[in-house]
């Protein structure tokens, strides 16, 4: 009972070195537990209740300029971010995984890139802000919110119990290539001159869905030739997230481009019926 008493505390003095664990616990955002909290309940607060309150009786703003500063900035991040996940899937395999007694350099570089990820997913909050501030109310869904807030609350617990899972370093990639497309769609339509090319929209959606498709899969293969067992909790809740995204990004498609186009076809059906009754009245 001894040797295993002591081989667990060696596992565990592998794993969570003293060097590394302070190093963690002193970054920003990461040494207390209050900023990340007071940044997410002061986000729901402005944009659900005091932001459209005090838009209430003004007009919107026009924020052209700094939106498409905004959306120029998100790309430029969103390719630093994802430049950071290939470059760790080129150095350390597709399917990495961390294991006790692994050299502490892998997980220094997870750690160091899932923080950056973190500031990339607190940056993009702005988004909703720019929502109320021209109050556009309607993109302010459920799905939105809980998006947005999720990835930063998951990744800031992953980085406070020192627990990052190398499936992420996937995952930041699939999602930089994604918003990088995004936020230049974004960024081309604050130039009313660029609106006629912006037929493509709907397929922003759709690349959204292949990509929690291709996480969940690349998170199934990670974890079955995983080197080391994860723990099942964290497998799960990953796979029940994907799943949840999932669901409300197909929920939000069909509603808006699918329910939109067969609403255009009844009007124009209805149009020629009236057309055609008008020209046998003639």
């Amino acid at each position: 009972m001894g040797e295993l008493l002591l081989e667990f505390n060696e596992t565990i003095q592998q794993w969570n070195t003293k060097q590394q664990k302070m190093e963690v616990q002193d970054w920003f955002l990461i040494r207390s537990p209050y900023p990340v909290p007071v940044i997410l309940i002061s986000y729901w607060l402005f944009v659900l209740k005091l932001g459209p309150l005090y838009m209430k009786s003004k007009q919107p703003f026009h924020v052209t300029k700094c939106l498409t500063a905004y959306n120029i900035f998100q790309v430029l991040f969103s390719l630093y971010t994802t430049t950071l996940a290939v470059d760790f899937l080129l150095t350390y395999s597709l399917f990495p995984s961390i294991c006790p007694g692994d050299p502490i350099e892998l997980r220094v570089v997870l750690t160091k890139g899932s923080y950056t990820y973190l500031i990339a997913k607190i940056s993009e909050l702005v988004d909703t802000v720019f929502f109320v501030l021209k109050k556009n109310y309607h993109q302010i869904t459920f799905l939105h919110v809980y998006h947005h807030s999720i990835n930063i609350f998951v990744t800031w617990i992953a980085i406070k119990i020192d627990s990052v899972n190398p499936s992420g370093a996937f995952l930041a990639a699939a999602n930089g290539i994604v918003h990088i497309i995004m936020y230049t769609y974004y960024g081309l339509s604050t130039f009313p001159s660029m609106t006629k090319h912006l037929w493509w929209k709907k397929y922003i959606t759709t690349l959204q869905l292949i990509q929690f498709g291709v996480i969940m899969l690349h998170h199934f293969v990670s974890y079955k030739i995983a080197r080391c067992e994860e723990l099942n909790i964290v497998f799960l809740a990953v796979i029940f997230h994907l799943f949840l995204f999932i669901y409300l990004f197909l929920d939000f498609y069909i509603k808006t481009y699918k329910k939109n186009k067969n609403l255009k076809s009844d009007t124009t059906s209805k149009t020629k019926i009236v057309n055609k009754d008008n020209k046998k009245h003639k």
